[in-house]
């Protein structure tokens, strides 16, 4: 078996072919690194430096503050009308129309960030106290925003897993199988067995860049953070900090690259053709998102068994459970397969 699994390793990504992998990992790596910019819609200086006055704060020492400067920026932005027209109207002195412009525009200009400043906070006020943490999270807010769906990993699966069932029939080699000495069905669980690996590794290896190049860019500060007080994480499960809720996650995404794969191999024993099993693939990939997307009362149950549904989601509560009854499930109709697979031949 272990010579056997050598030889159809191999013949998948013997020669040059890790070539391919090295410079599709580089491009993903140049990719993630531009994709990791922390892009929002209110001033990040500022933001950061309201962080930093919280985080050094009481808890209500924060809620006071944070409610103080709810109404000072309401009610300077809220007053501009009045202030203008007593100005206009001779009640109000140039000195002191000037002095309220400019703290008119310092609201203005702190607005937008303070309103996020904001939304962190209502979000905390739901926590415990313990996870009542006021730190910087664009940083990791951003990483969770790109931990979406990884192409790169579903090309990479795809472009190596299909061939591994393909291959002889696309060079119709595939009669040698019947008098392979190691036996028809060791063969078909064999390559089985390297497609699911091969899912693993590679899912691993694209899952592993991201963690890269985030701790190259931003460091990890704060990933011993509680995972509920970064923004829009409120929902997440108690006592799991920043680094575990991602390290989680990405266990999840490379448990659905071996199901993906699994899903392949599957596909590709049935069909033996390379085009006609990638555009099955692709079906069975897309096709439930889409219905979806078209018709919101289609069953929820559509999404969930999509793959795509493991690989996209990010600040859902981490799963491990069902990628792995989906490998099952999938391991089962490979068995399947192999069974009518090799009952044919022997016909």
């Amino acid at each position: 078996m272990t010579r056997l699994m050598y030889y159809e390793w191999y013949k998948a990504f013997g020669g040059f072919k890790w070539l391919i992998i090295v410079v599709i990992l580089i491009i993903k790596a140049v990719f993630t690194y531009q994709s990791l910019d922390v892009s929002v819609d209110f001033s990040i200086p500022i933001y950061r430096e309201y962080i930093s006055e919280l985080s050094e704060m009481s808890q209500s020492k924060a809620e006071k503050f944070i409610l103080s400067e709810n109404e000072r920026i309401n009610s300077v932005l809220g007053g501009y009308t009045e202030m203008e027209s007593a100005y206009s109207s001779g009640k109000l002195s140039l000195e002191e129309y000037k002095a309220y412009i400019k703290i008119y525009h310092d609201a203005k200009s702190k607005a937008s960030a303070f309103n996020a400043v904001y939304q962190k906070h209502e979000q905390l006020s739901m926590l415990s106290n313990e996870n009542r943490i006021y730190f910087y999270d664009l940083e990791w807010y951003t990483f969770g925003e790109y931990m979406g769906l990884d192409f790169f990993a579903i090309f990479l699966i795809m472009i190596f897993t299909v061939p591994i069932f393909c291959r002889e029939h696309s060079l119709n080699t595939h009669h040698l199988n019947m008098v392979c000495k190691n036996g028809r069905t060791k063969l078909h669980i064999t390559k089985l067995m390297l497609g699911f690996i091969s899912g693993l590794v590679l899912g691993l290896l694209a899952y592993s860049i991201d963690f890269a190049i985030f701790g190259l860019r931003y460091g990890f500060e704060y990933s011993d953070m509680p995972i509920q007080a970064v923004m829009g994480y409120s929902h997440n499960a108690d006592n799991v900090s920043v680094l575990g809720m991602f390290a989680a996650m990405s266990v999840s995404k490379v448990l659905w690259c071996g199901c993906l794969a699994l899903m392949i191999c599957g596909i590709c024993a049935l069909l033996r053709n390379n085009i006609i099993s990638v555009i099955m693939c692709a079906a069975l990939l897309f096709f439930p998102m889409q219905v979806l997307k078209l018709n919101e009362n289609s069953p929820s149950w559509l999404y969930s068994i999509s793959i795509l549904s493991g690989l996209s989601g990010s600040k859902e509560n981490i799963d491990i459970l069902t990628p792995l009854i989906n490998t099952a499930i999938w391991i089962v109709i490979n068995l399947l397969v192999t069974a009518t697979v090799y009952t044919k031949r022997r016909e």
